[in-house]
């Protein structure tokens, strides 16, 4: 179908419009400069990566027992980056997650929050007992997890007053 001779005119008419002007914003120098800095805002974004996350693990123990259930939170010192989690098993081993599906910690130093698990023993419907502050709320731990390393962090807690 050939369109009347008037449209066709038209069209390439608004084409050319729109193509100086876009030649003519990017001339001018504060065009370049905010194009430069969307381009640079978007860049990070296409690479897919997040921050750089390694694998954690290792033993938590009081009073040289297993502390089977406790709960242990990474939370790093930086200003940006979620915590990271994990449980200990019957042996007190744990092993850190930082968000769904991504084993590990973030890289840099953090402060260690440890609580005992739910119940002390399995089956058992009393609420254990509450571990020294400085292990949790008022926590005095403070590692720091490496690049390239095995990060292999053990906790031998005390109840004993220091």
């Amino acid at each position: 179908m050939k369109w009347p001779r008037a449209v066709s005119t038209a069209s390439r008419l608004s084409h050319h419009v729109v193509i100086d002007l876009t030649l003519f914003c990017l001339r001018t120098a504060s065009a370049r400069i905010a194009s430069l800095i969307l381009l640079a805002g978007l860049l990070p974004g296409c690479s897919g990566r997040g921050p750089e996350v390694v694998p954690v693990s290792g033993r938590v123990t009081l009073d040289g027992a297993p502390l089977a259930g406790a709960r242990i939170r990474f939370e790093p010192e930086a200003t940006y980056g979620s915590p990271s989690y994990g449980a200990a098993d019957q042996d007190g081993h744990y092993a850190l997650g930082y968000k769904r599906g991504q084993a590990g910690a973030l890289i840099g130093w953090h402060t260690i929050r440890i609580e005992r698990g739910a119940h002390d023993e399995p089956g058992s419907q009393s609420k254990p007992q509450a571990l020294p502050a400085r292990y949790n709320t008022a926590s005095e731990l403070r590692e720091e997890v490496k690049a390239g390393e095995d990060n292999v962090l053990d906790f031998k807690l005390t109840t004993e007053v220091k």
